[in-house]
């Protein structure tokens, strides 16, 4: 499958998750920031990501992209006193970076 397809595919397995059009998802959405992906939802999405196109999650760190399920998290309360948004707090997992990694098999440390 060159690069391309598994581009599709990355795309229609969001779409498929979210219930976001494929025409809505570009490279540089964030499915954090930009499609307000988190907690068990998230964490959902990529072990099923991780399955389909068999990328190893072993160096993928959950908390640097998305928060704890928890309604009231300590960090988020931190955050909050902090005067930081969550959007702040995350680093911005893109669709690119899925792409890529499903290519790869792997994410890069």
């Amino acid at each position: 499958m060159d690069a391309s397809s598994i581009a599709d595919e990355v795309k229609q397995c969001i779409a498929g998750f979210t219930g976001i059009s494929t025409e809505i998802l570009k490279d540089e959405t964030s499915l954090f920031h930009d499609l307000g992906m988190d907690g068990d939802d998230a964490h959902d999405f990529m072990q099923e990501f991780a399955s389909r196109f068999q990328v190893d999650l072993t160096h993928f760190v959950f908390s640097d992209y998305f928060g704890a399920e928890a309604a009231i998290h300590p960090l988020t309360l931190l955050t909050g006193v902090l005067g930081l948004s969550a959007a702040q707090q995350f680093k911005r997992l893109e669709i690119k970076c899925l792409i890529k990694a499903a290519v790869q098999g792997h994410f890069l440390r």
